[in-house]
């Protein structure tokens, strides 16, 4: 067995030891059950929590379980909920439009694009980005016009990730993954080995982390070249995430949980 291998196995054990503490050692503060499953990740925005259900609705709650509002629409939400400093939430839905919503539940606007959305919205200073099943890449004004629109050959699910310079990562069923400029210029793409729904995590160094279908993590340079890649034992779907050490955590198919030691 290799030393990875190894390394895993002992940080999935120590990691199950813990979690088992937990469970007999801590108290569940509060439940709310809203009637519907839950697929999305829930947003934080400071005191109250963002959360979609499995039907056609968007909650917002204290953080001692209030439901203050509740917002639907005909077809449902599709993509976890962005906020921005203002309170205001981002989100797409089946219907492929991307709707902006008040922190007091009242739909501002929506944007229509031509199919449904998966990506969660990004958002910067100046504009909020969101990938569609379309094949398009948008990138919208806090008002609701199109800035601009980057095309690639395929599907969408990827959510971006935004640089310390405002340039913006994703990545496209068509098997890359590109970096644009801030006013959506092709700075880069670089091909993985096959389609991928991963979203691009981004170290202290602006490296570009991102999983793919064809069982590699890989680990691509802000200039678009390859500084590594690692085989697992399946498919990487889901998005790596970097702790504050630098050490590098991922999950395949197959039911394995990867850690990859410190950048």
């Amino acid at each position: 067995m290799s030393k990875f291998k190894i390394l895993n196995l002992i940080q999935i054990v120590v990691t199950t030891i813990f979690l088992n503490t937990l469970v007999f050692s801590t108290t569940v503060q509060w439940k709310v059950n809203i009637g519907s499953s839950i697929m999305h990740c829930p947003a934080i925005d400071g005191d109250y929590i963002y959360v979609i259900d499995g039907e056609k609705s968007l909650y917002k709650l204290t953080m001692n379980g209030k439901i203050l509002w509740k917002v639907s629409i005909e077809k449902g939400f599709s993509s976890s909920p962005s906020i921005d400093e203002k309170g205001n939430i981002y989100i797409g839905s089946w219907d492929g439009c991307v709707y902006k919503i008040n922190k007091d539940g009242k739909v501002l606007w929506k944007f229509t694009t031509e199919e449904y959305i998966f990506s969660t919205p990004a958002i910067s200073k100046s504009a909020v980005y969101v990938g569609s099943q379309d094949g398009n890449f948008y990138a919208l004004s806090f008002d609701g016009k199109l800035l601009w629109k980057f095309t690639t050959q395929g599907s969408i699910y990827s959510s971006a990730a935004i640089d310390n310079s405002g340039n913006i990562v994703f990545a496209s069923s068509d098997g890359y993954v590109y970096k644009l400029s801030e006013s959506g210029k092709l700075i880069w793409k670089f091909k993985i080995g096959t389609e991928t729904n991963s979203s691009p995590a981004l170290d202290k160094n602006g490296n570009i982390l991102i999983g793919s279908y064809d069982k590699y993590l890989y680990c691509i340079s802000k200039d678009g070249k390859l500084i590594w890649k690692i085989l697992s034992d399946g498919g990487i779907y889901s998005s790596p995430v970097i702790d504050s050490h630098g050490n590098i955590y991922f999950c395949t198919e197959e039911g394995t949980i990867y850690r990859n030691s410190r950048l």
